[in-house]
């Protein structure tokens, strides 16, 4: 038990009081051995107690208390049994405590500091290196500037930082925070309950998190990155080659520069990316965006629902859309493309053989190098063509165009509503037309030709015999070689010719004319004119010829400036219309001007109802449009545009191709300069934007401009509201990579940077500037708002702060940070791990480099500073100096308490002899030893030779010292009203509790009395973002009795 010192009367009169001269003149101190109460009776008596082997050599600068203590180095200082302080300056305080370093500090049973300016704290902690500090039972700090806090925590690489029980940080300038968590790679980071990270520069954030490649990162409940460059994001989610990225949980991008994000995501090919829940990307440079989807295969597409993307540079775009085989496309729900080189495109299309094309609802291209186009169609055989609805070609090489047209036999072709070539190389032209023997050639609604090498051109014609003619409605030439020309005549004999109104079978040579007149039993002249009049008005029309016309019912007109108008008009040729019903005009300026209509070649328009237009300079207006190639538009309804100068205005445009645009709607654009402006707006591919929304743009140039904003790809920007921008660029100059700006931004991957609002920006070149920040690794920065950094170069600059790992800083408010180069600069500070600082107002600073530069300080281990206001240091060069100073260890390892006087208030053995100046510095001196009384034994032998004349002068002495006697005693009443004030504060401290939530301050205070002195206390604990709190508190209990505190709190 230590107390102030009280030197050792006795007042024995021998020979009169020349006695007491003796007894009370200066004896010199022999040593700095605390005396201990040995014999048990409530006093420190020099000749009956001893100090039990403590031993200090005889030095005042040293102190030595306990049981076999050892304070053997120049200004050590040691308490406790077998303590030992062998290093200059150095203090050890606990039993079996060893302080064997210069200016080291070691507090706490079988504790042991052994380097220059180590610091051990707690049961067997171990400081071991240079600068060491170890704080808590069993931790070790075994090498320079390590700093190990927790229970078994073990800091074993240079610079390094372990916090948490069992945790390790075992390589150079490494931070390890979490029970059991592990950072055993250069530069590495782990935080949270088993993570561990093993690769260099790397971080490990969150409960088992693992990262084991150099400058990886993981992030989540049991994720993984295990590679160069590799993220992972989620919980479990793996990265597991070099710059491979993962997002989501059980996410697992497994390939060199893969990218996977979303739950169960997988990207296992190199350069693949796979976006959305349990989607796989697979195959080399595949890239898989939809939940379910799967793009195996190199350069594999695959996007939408369970879209399947299975074969070489295959594309499948849409809900359920599967693209099996090599270059094989798929495009709309549910279409499947199986032959190699395939196309389908439209709702249920399929196109299962090599090179097929088949494009609309549900068609059908089963022939290799076929092409269905329309809804319903089916090209089912080599090299086939089948365009319009329901339209079927089926036999080698056969071409049907119409609604249900259909084209069965090698080289077949069918144009016009339910037109039929069912012959090899037949040829049928009209609505209901039908040729239905080899080489046979029908032309005009319901025409037939029957016959082999026969031909039929006119309404309701019919050639039966082979080679044989019939030209004009309802014309019949039923037998070999017979000629029929006009309205209801017959040939039915071999080489027969019948020609006019009614005729019937002429063989041989009939009667001549300039001209061919085909009529009608009404009268009314239709036909085919050599001159410029023809015109074909009504019933069973056909024209033929330059002016020629043929308006109405079955009309066909057939060259020149063709009209053939409304019914089941066809018109084929130079200035070619056919304006309406089931009209069709193929070639020419043609027209063809609504119901059924189709135009196909040179100037075609087709301006409305079920449209469909091919070719030059292609239209199809509204309805059911749909236009293919050269300045192909469609504007509106059901629009679809495909080719060269493509457009696709409104409702549910698509535009596929070279210029391709679709501006609004249920709009889709895809390819080269595409654009798709707004309402459910896609672009995907060249340049393209999107611009609104329900917006996506993927592909090289993108941009997506806000609303539902997604943009993926090259020079991807994505701008604001729903925004999500991922990947690109990255050849800086800034020609721009993934972007974001604003709303609910996120932007993933190279350039990303994504300015604000709910901004979340991770990989490369990252930046966020502000809202409700948040940015992960590589050169990352935040600037300011709820900010939050993790990783390689990592900032934040302010506001509610937060940087963890690698050049982290975080630049005040709020700030944190925790890891490698930590910085903070101020306001509500703290910093942990390897070159930490802090810079003021509420520091706090733990490890390596720690500082904190005033205001509330702190600063704990390696080369703490914490430059004075409300100051706390521990351990190493643990500087502070004044103000509310706390200090342990640092130059010259004098020992510092805030309030000797409670503490003495609460002692409870023998006394012995302790100094503290008005600063609150500690020192020792000594009591009277039985050596020195026995030298007053010695010296009585000399009282004889005492004169009258010293006795005197010994009178007037003794009388001043009983004075300073009565003086001394006058002081107990102080000392034990100041040790009563002392016990009042302590038991009035108050410890508040832990925040409920980061961000809030809990408070607590109290007042106590003890023996008629009142003590008071207030103390309040603010918590940071995680498990992290700063605790400060302050006691009163009356005169110059208050005393301050400061502290860390946490939960691992």
């Amino acid at each position: 038990m230590l107390t102030t010192n009280r030197t050792l009367f006795a007042a024995t009169l021998l020979a009169g009081t020349a006695a007491v001269t003796l007894l009370l003149a200066p004896q010199e101190a022999m040593a700095d051995d605390c005396l201990l109460d040995t014999n048990n009776d409530g006093n420190a008596d020099s000749n009956v107690d001893t100090d039990l082997g403590a031993e200090s050599n005889g030095f005042d600068t040293r102190l030595a208390c306990g049981s076999a203590a050892g304070a053997t180095g120049p200004n050590s200082t040691s308490i406790g049994a077998s303590s030992d302080a062998t290093g200059s300056s150095a203090s050890a305080l606990g039993s079996f405590a060893q302080a064997t370093g210069s200016q080291s500090t070691s507090i706490g049973a079988l504790s042991e500091a052994t380097q220059q300016n180590a610091s051990a704290l707690g049961f067997s902690a171990e400081a071991t290196g240079l600068r060491s500090s170890s704080v808590g039972a069993f931790s070790v700090a075994s090498i320079d500037n390590a700093s190990a806090f927790g229970f078994g925590a073990t800091a074993s690489g240079i610079n390094s930082t372990s916090i948490g029980t069992s945790s390790i940080a075992s390589a150079n300038n490494s931070s390890a925070l979490g029970n059991l968590a592990g950072a055993s790679g250069l530069q590495s980071t782990s935080i949270g309950a088993s993570s561990d990270a093993t690769g260099q520069d790397s971080s490990a954030l969150g409960f088992g998190a693992q990262a084991t490649g150099t400058s990886s990162t993981s992030l989540g409940r049991g994720a993984s990155a295990s590679a160069i460059n590799a993220s992972a994001l989620g919980a479990f989610a793996q990265a597991s080659n070099t710059s491979t990225t993962s997002v989501g949980t059980s996410s697992l991008a497994s390939m060199n520069s893969a990218s996977a994000l979303g739950a169960s995501a997988q990207a296992a090919g190199v350069n693949s990316t796979s976006i959305g829940a349990f989607t796989v990307a697979s195959g080399l440079q595949s890239t898989s965006v939809g939940a379910s989807s799967d793009a195996t295969q190199q350069n594999a597409s695959a996007l939408g629902y369970l879209a399947q993307a299975t074969g070489l540079q295959s594309t499948s775009v849409g809900a359920f859309s599967g693209a099996v085989t090599n270059n094989a496309s798929a495009l709309g729900f549910n279409a499947v493309a199986s032959g190699t080189g395939s196309t389908s495109l439209g709702a249920l299309s399929d196109a299962n053989q090599q090179n097929a094309s088949a494009l609309g609802f549900q068609a059908q291209a089963t022939g290799a190098e076929s092409l269905a186009l329309g809804a319903n169609s089916g090209a089912t055989a080599i090299e086939a063509v089948a365009i319009g609805a329901s339209a079927l070609a089926s036999g080698f090489s056969a071409t049907s165009v119409g609604t249900s047209s259909d084209a069965t036999q090698t080289e077949a072709t069918a144009v016009g509503a339910f037109a039929q070539s069912t012959g090899v190389q037949s040829t049928s032209v009209g609505a209901f037309s039908g040729a239905t023997a080899s080489s046979a050639s029908a032309f005009g609604v319901s025409a037939q030709a029957t016959g082999a090498g026969s031909t039929s051109i006119g309404n309701g014609a019919g050639a039966s015999g082979n080679s044989s003619t019939a030209l004009g409605i309802s014309a019949q030439a039923s037998d070999f070689a017979s000629l029929a020309g006009g309205f209801g005549t017959a040939a039915s004999g071999n080489g027969a010719i019948a020609l006019g109104g009614l005729a019937t079978t002429i063989n041989g040579s009939g009667a001549t004319h300039g001209n061919i007149a085909i009529g009608s039993s009404s009268g009314v002249i239709a036909g085919m004119n050599g001159g410029t009049l023809t015109t074909a008005n009504g019933g069973n029309s056909i024209a033929l010829g330059s002016a020629a016309q043929a308006t109405g019912l079955q009309a066909v007109g057939i060259g020149a400036n063709s009209v053939a108008s409304l019914n089941n008009a066809i018109a084929l040729g130079f200035a070619a219309q056919a304006l309406g019903a089931a009209s069709l005009a193929i070639g020419g300026q043609s027209l063809a001007n609504q119901f059924f209509a189709i135009a196909i070649g040179n100037n075609a328009q087709a301006t409305g109802a079920s449209t469909t237009t091919i070719g030059t300079g292609s239209g199809a207006s509204a309805e059911f449009a749909s236009a293919l190639g050269n300045l192909a538009l469609a504007s509106g309804v059901q629009s679809t545009a495909i080719g060269a100068n493509s457009d696709a205005t409104l409702q549910f445009a698509s535009a596929f191709g070279e210029s391709a645009q679709a501006t609004g709607v249920a709009a889709t654009a895809i390819g080269t300069s595409s654009t798709a402006s707004a309402t459910d707006a896609t672009a995907l591919g060249g340049t393209a934007q999107a611009s609104g929304i329900g917006a996506t743009a993927l592909g090289s140039l993108s941009v997506a401009n806000a609303a539902g904003a997604v943009a993926l790809g090259l020079k991807a920007q994505s701008s604001g509201i729903g925004a999500i921008a991922i990947g690109g660029d990255g050849a800086d100059d800034l020609a721009l990579g993934a972007q974001a700006t604003g709303l609910s931004a996120i932007a993933l991957g190279v350039d990303a940077e994504a300015l604000a609002e709910d901004a979340t920006a991770i990989g490369r070149d990252t930046l966020v500037t502000g809202l409700r920040s948040v940015a992960l690794g590589n050169a990352v920065e935040v600037t300011n708002n709820n900010a939050t950094a993790v990783g390689a170069s990592a900032g934040a600059t302010g506001l509610s702060g937060s940087a963890f790992g690698a050049l982290a800083r975080a630049d005040a408010q709020n700030a944190t940070a925790v890891g490698r180069s930590t910085d903070v600069t101020g306001i509500s500070g703290t910093a942990v791990g390897f070159t930490a600082s802090v810079a003021g107002t509420r520091g706090t600073a733990v490890g390596a480099g720690a500082s904190a530069s005033a205001t509330r300080g702190t600063a704990v281990g390696d080369s703490a500073v914490a430059d004075q206001v409300q100051s706390t240091a521990v351990g190493y060069l643990a500087n502070t100096t004044a103000a509310n100073q706390v200090m342990i260890g640092g130059a010259g390892s004098s020992v510092a308490i805030g309030d000797i006087m409670a503490s003495d208030a609460v002692q409870v053995g023998e006394e012995q002899v302790v100094t503290i100046d008005s600063a609150g510095t500690l020192g020792v001196s000594n009591v009277a030893s039985a050596a020195s009384v026995a030298n007053v034994r010695v010296s009585v032998d000399y009282l004889a030779a005492v004169t009258d004349a010293q006795f005197s002068a010994l009178q007037s002495r003794v009388a001043g010292v009983e004075g300073s006697i009565d003086t001394l005693f006058d002081l107990t009443s102080d000392i034990d009203r100041d040790a009563q004030r002392g016990i009042a504060s302590i038991a009035a401290a108050a410890n508040p509790h832990f925040p409920s939530a980061p961000g809030r301050t809990s408070y607590a205070s109290n007042v106590a009395t003890y023996r008629g002195e009142v003590g008071f206390s207030a103390g309040l604990m603010h918590r940071f973002d995680g498990d992290f709190a700063i605790t400060a508190g302050v006691t009163y209990a009356g005169g110059n009795s208050t005393s301050v505190r400061a502290g860390v709190a946490g939960e691992f």
